[in-house]
């Protein structure tokens, strides 16, 4: 009776065999592995098959362990049974997906050490970190454990991981991203998401991008940071330009993909106190507090700000207010036209006055009325015939006698 041979022995030998044939030895080989794993956890039944680059999962202990401590981990996750890592506690028991999770060097790992104890990660190169609260072994959606690249669900839905996405749009350089980020320029942190041309997605310690010879762009939502999160109340949706003015070719360890946050120049800010935008070459706020005066800002350490005064910026005289360039009065005015007090000052009066119609005819001209007695009314003439007299005569009694 032949042995029986599993799914994993049969891969583990296509392996071997394909680093044979490449000349590598065994040892190196061990950087990829298998694993099938069912078990019961929360009440929940999973059955998975993993694909592990640089980790292997250690089945007497159930922890995923890395091989290499200065290398990153990856690992292909598909559920047959499962849900999604932390999903159960909202409900969701059977949404079972294929997943791309990574596992970062160790050297850039964030600890919260308040909350978990990575003793295991740090001496036994395991993956994740135990709970302090009640020693539960976690191994998802920490820095020392598996954090998602992407995830596509039961449900058809898709979940990217990581800064954000890279467009290459068929080579063409410099290259757009879409970001989902946390950056900090050099006081607070901020989030950014949106698109990038000519940037890299930002880290809190640095921005980089394609080529720093050229412009770089941002359109998109910014937020500030509050208690470790967005504070959404006061995002905006802002544009700015990166116009890589602070780039010193001559510093130790500068690179062509080097940038400075502070070259970072707002040039359209929406929020909910108002707008803020270039017109004209001038950074003027928009309605502004729900309407009120116009009042322009200038550009400082990327960032708009109220002119408190009258300044100059780019060689631009800025005014505070409307107010500021008008003072109300006519004569402060430049320019003014020059007003006529008589028509006699006109130096064209041709046809510029008011000619009557004119007419031949005289009152005489009208039938003559007979001499009026006391008590007779037969013999005045009506005021039909006058009417009749003058349309005969002028040809349009009613313009006549209106003119």
């Amino acid at each position: 009776m032949s042995e029986e041979v599993t799914l994993l022995d049969f891969l583990d030998e296509i392996k071997n065999t394909a680093y044979e044939r490449m000349g590598l030895n065994e040892t190196d080989s061990e950087s990829f592995n298998f694993a099938t794993i069912s078990k019961t956890v929360a009440g929940i039944d999973y059955i998975e098959y993993w694909l592990l680059i640089n980790a292997y999962y250690d089945e007497s202990i159930e922890r995923f362990v890395k091989i290499d401590g200065t290398s990153t981990s990856f690992g292909i996750q598909m559920q047959a049974k499962g849900t999604y890592p932390g999903e159960q506690s909202l409900g969701y028991t059977n949404n079972s997906g294929i997943n791309i999770w990574r596992n970062p060097r160790k050297s850039e790992v964030y600890k919260d050490t308040t909350n978990y104890d990575y003793s295991d990660f740090d001496n036994n190169n395991h993956i994740g970190a135990k709970k302090r609260s009640n020693n539960e072994w976690v191994e998802f959606a920490i820095g020392s454990g598996w954090s998602n690249n992407l995830m596509t669900d039961s449900y058809g839905g898709v979940t990217i991981g990581g800064a954000g996405i890279e467009i290459d749009g068929n080579n063409i350089f410099p290259y757009s991203r879409l970001t989902s980020s946390k950056y900090n320029d050099g006081t607070n942190n901020y989030y950014v998401l949106g698109i990038l041309e000519n940037a890299y997605h930002p880290t809190v310690t640095e921005w980089d991008c394609d080529n720093n010879t050229k412009q770089a762009w941002f359109f998109g939502f910014k937020y500030p940071e509050k208690t470790g999160a967005k504070d959404s109340e006061n995002g905006k949706f802002i544009v700015m330009y990166n116009d890589m003015n602070h780039i010193d070719p001559t510093a130790n360890g500068y690179t062509i993909e080097d940038m400075n946050v502070n070259d970072w120049h707002v040039i359209l800010e929406v929020g909910k106190t108002g707008t803020k935008a270039i017109v004209d070459g001038v950074l003027t706020v928009l309605g502004a507090g729900g309407g009120g005066g116009v009042v322009v800002d200038e550009i400082t350490d990327g960032e708009m700000h109220a002119v408190t005064s009258n300044a100059v910026y780019h060689g631009m005289e800025l005014k505070q207010d409307v107010a500021d360039a008008f003072s109300g009065d006519y004569e402060d005015l430049t320019n003014k036209p020059t007003i006529p007090e008589d028509v006699a000052d006109l130096t064209d009066t041709h046809d510029t006055a008011f000619t009557p119609k004119s007419h031949s005819h005289s009152i005489n001209d009208l039938p003559t009325a007979n001499t009026i007695t006391d008590g007779d009314t037969t013999h005045i003439a009506s005021v039909d015939v006058i009417y009749d007299y003058i349309d005969s005569v002028i040809g349009d009694a009613d313009d006549w006698l209106t003119s």
